[in-house]
């Protein structure tokens, strides 16, 4: 399912302190009750957010161990979304 966020307010949430200091955003309750979500933003070439990927599950199958495992498993899959994204730019 993908969910469309206005821009603004992407930046607004990628420029806080836990964002920054983490690499990933963590939000729980925010779209669906009982339900946390992970995300990392994709950057352009000047690595500037243009999108999101994100995984939620119901609560009790996100504790602490598994939000870092899976942050960690978006950061890799961002930066070879980026990679390509750049590769694609330069190319053409």
């Amino acid at each position: 399912m993908i969910h469309l966020i206005e821009r603004g307010c992407l930046r607004a949430y990628l420029a806080t302190g836990e964002y920054r200091h983490n690499g990933y955003a963590h939000v729980r309750n925010r779209v669906t009750l009982g339900t946390p979500a992970i995300g990392v933003h994709i950057g352009d070439i000047l690595g500037r957010p243009i999108a999101v990927i994100s995984v939620a599950a119901i609560d009790s199958l996100m504790d602490r161990q598994r939000i870092a495992v899976l942050a960690k498993q978006l950061q890799g899959m961002a930066r070879q979304i980026q990679h390509t994204l750049r590769k694609d730019v330069i190319n053409t």
